[in-house]
């Protein structure tokens, strides 16, 4: 699954492993977005502008099916990444960035991980800007250790701090 930063300019377009085109898995996409998620399954899409402020929700039934837009989650937030925790099966989202403010419960500079059974956050890790009272850092990627004890986040901006670790 393959989309650009900005909306409307090209679909969400599918591929299989030998990069060769499926097709479009959404004709138009929502909002600027630098990242998204899909189920391991593949039938459900993961998308977040973080011009939206939501994180919209896309189905299929199955493979040979078309998506929809079904649901929507975490309003207030402005994501700018997504990941999978590897034990938890959690969807960690990032809430925003000091140039695209989450509202609501959300934090700058916070990612949160969504419980799927409980339909809820349940867990969240923040960054450590340099300076509080001017933050410059974009959080922009989180990743795990594949026993998921460990995350590492890492950001965009001119701070010399680009990377931080969670244990």
């Amino acid at each position: 699954f393959v989309a650009p930063v900005s909306p409307e300019a090209f679909p969400l377009s599918m591929y299989d492993q030998n990069f060769t085109l499926i097709g479009s898995a959404i004709a138009k996409t929502v909002g600027f977005s630098r990242s998204f998620e899909v189920s391991k399954d593949g039938n459900t899409i993961y998308w977040a502008g973080y011009t939206t402020g939501s994180v919209y929700i896309y189905k299929r039934a199955d493979e040979f099916s078309s998506f929809a837009r079904t649901d929507s989650m975490m309003t207030g937030v402005h994501a700018e990444s997504f990941t999978w925790h590897p034990k938890t099966g959690n969807l960690w989202i990032s809430g925003g960035s000091s140039n695209d403010k989450p509202t609501g419960k959300y934090s700058t500079g916070s990612w949160y991980a969504w419980d799927f059974t409980q339909k809820k956050v349940v867990d969240s890790l923040r960054w450590a800007f340099a300076s509080s009272t001017t933050p410059d850092e974009r959080p922009r990627g989180l990743a795990f250790s594949l026993d998921g004890n460990t995350a590492y986040a890492a950001q965009f901006a001119t701070s010399t701090m680009m990377l931080q670790k969670f244990v």
